[in-house]
This record gives structure tokens, sequence and C-alpha cells, in this order.
């Protein structure tokens, strides 16, 4: 009799730990239907296809550089940074993507993402820092000063959220992942909004006395909106992808801020001013578990405050080639 006691409690013991796993199965499967994520509804699957596989690893090589160029009443900074190399990785789980470089052979640029992709809409963030600049501060009366590494900082965050019209045809997410391979060609009209902050600060304090009147830091925050188009070219049944981008757009909300002699001074307003987030890609699948990419990312952010008349802009360019590894 205790031997049959024993067995029910087993059994029940398995049952429960298999209707717990069904439970936290079916949980993963209502988030995954409510955001969006790997989802096949709403597409048309002979356009593109999400492959089960929910795992992803890439390892790139980044290659990037930035100009800043900046005016101050009569005085101006010409600066760009040298082509900075440095190996990082991107992991991703379903639609979830984390990047990071930690191996800098060249240069000094600081470089970290994170992207959330689903069918019709996406939200991006990025990390850049760079110190490694070279340059001319033009003072009033004609003088100049040298920038060389160290002497600047720029610091640059994005968080931009997207929006893709022909979701049901184009996908943006196969121009960077292997786990989405859009079998036809396909374009859309996207949708971008975008959340900048920019800050450049200057190490060399010779600078700020001579050229700013004692500013040591300047720091903009803007939100734009943008509307632009993508395209993605396939070949052999998406097997070969090319991928290009373009999205002008338009800054309708900024603030700046000084800081001078530990004061600092805030103006906030409304100014139209034009960038541009572009972007090319190709994508060849190896096989099922392995691909190359290749992509190039510029963005060109522009600034002008009221606060000393000063100008700001920048421009910021990411060469990346991948190896991907989808499971």
């Amino acid at each position: 009799m205790k031997r049959f006691v024993v067995l029910g409690i087993l059994l029940l013991l398995a049952a429960d730990v298999l209707m717990a796993q069904e439970r936290e199965q079916n949980f993963f499967q209502r988030v995954d239907s409510f955001f969006g994520l790997s989802s096949t509804k709403n597409i048309d699957t002979t356009s593109y296809v999400l492959e089960p596989c929910g795992w992803m690893f890439n390892i790139n090589n980044n290659f990037a550089m930035m100009n800043v160029s900046s005016s101050f009443g009569e005085s101006d900074i010409k600066a760009m940074s040298q082509f900075n190399y440095a190996i990082g990785v991107t992991a991703g789980y379903r639609n979830l993507i984390l990047g990071y470089t930690f191996l800098r052979p060249v240069g000094n640029a600081r470089d970290m993402t994170l992207a959330i992709n689903a069918n019709a809409w996406g939200v991006e963030f990025r990390k850049y820092i760079n110190d490694d600049f070279n340059g001319t501060a033009r003072l009033k009366g004609g003088s100049s000063i040298d920038i060389s590494s160290g002497d600047i900082e720029v610091e640059s965050r994005y968080l931009r959220a997207y929006h893709t019209f022909n979701a049901r045809r184009y996908s943006t997410t196969a121009a960077l992942d292997h786990r989405c391979i859009q079998r036809r060609s396909a374009g859309s009209v996207l949708f971008y909004t975008d959340f900048a902050r920019h800050a450049l600060s200057f190490s060399n304090v010779a600078i700020p006395a001579a050229y700013s009147d004692g500013i040591e830091k300047i720091t903009y925050t803007s939100a734009a909106l943008g509307l632009g188009y993508g395209y993605n070219l396939a070949f052999f049944d998406g097997r070969l992808l090319f991928h290009a981008m373009a999205v002008p757009m338009f800054a309708v909300i900024f603030d700046e801020a000084f800081s001078r002699y530990d004061v600092l001074e805030t103006d906030r307003g409304t100014r139209f001013r034009m960038g541009l987030i572009a972007r090319l890609a190709a994508n060849y699948r190896i096989n099922d578990y392995f691909g190359i990419n290749l992509m190039a990312v510029y963005n060109r952010t522009a600034m002008s405050g009221r606060i000393e008349e000063c100008n700001m802009a920048w421009n910021d360019l990411l060469v990346r080639a991948s190896l991907c590894c989808r499971f």
C-alpha cells in the first residue's frame, strides 16, 4: 500500500512540474504575442520569414569616426576623430538585442547599443563616447589653438523609435539580424522619432579660457521627427540581401546648457534644424547557422542655440563587419 501512495505522490509532483512548465510557456507566448516579438501574424511569409531559433550571437569589427564643428560668436572649432577600431559582440534573444565594444586596438571610442525590434516597430538606444580628436580652435583676432587627443570629449546618446508602414512585406530587422530572412524584395515608408543628447567637454583648460569665455561643457538635448524610406533587395530566396535606408530628421524641441565656472545656464525653445539617419547593409547567409553582415550607419545632428550664439554639428559614421551565429 505504501508503494502505491509513494507512486501516487510522485505522479502528482510530476504532473505539477509539467503544468508549471506549461504555464510558464503560455506566459512567454502571451508576452511574445502581445509585443509582436517573433510573431508571424499579419505578415506575408512569401516576402519574409522569422526563423524559430531564438538566440543570436555576433562578433563585430567596428570602425567609427566622428567630426564636430562648433561656432561660438566669432570663434569656431573643427575637429575630427581618428578612424577608431574596436572589437565587440552583439547578443540577442528573440527581438531583444544588446551590443557592446570591449577591446579597442585603435582609438578610445566606447560604444553600447540596446534594441527591441518587432515586425512593425522598434526601439533603439545607443551611447557613444570619444575623446580622440584632432583639429583647430580658431579664436578672435585670428589666433588658434591646436586640438589633440584628450583635449575634448564628445558623448552622444540616442533613443529612437520607429514604425514600418509596410510591415506585412518589408522587415527592417532583416538587414541586421540573420534570424529574419527577407525572401522577396520590398520597401516601406518609415516614421522615426529621436530623442538625442550630445555633450562637448573641454579637458584642456586653455581652450575654454580663450575660445568660449570659460564655458567648459556644452550640452544639447533635442527631440526630432522624421519620415523616410527603406528598401530590401533580396536574391536567391533571401540568401543574399542588400539594404538601404534614409530618414531626414527635423528637430522640433531643444534644450541647451552651458557650464561656466561651475555655473549652469540653460535655455529651452523650438528650433527647426535638419538632421539625417542613413544606413547601408549587406547580409549573406552561409548556412542555417552562420552568416556575414556588413553595415554602415551615418548620423548627422545640427543645433543652434540662443545662449552665446553657439552653433554645433555632429557627423557620426559607424562601419561594422560581423560574423553572425544563430541557434
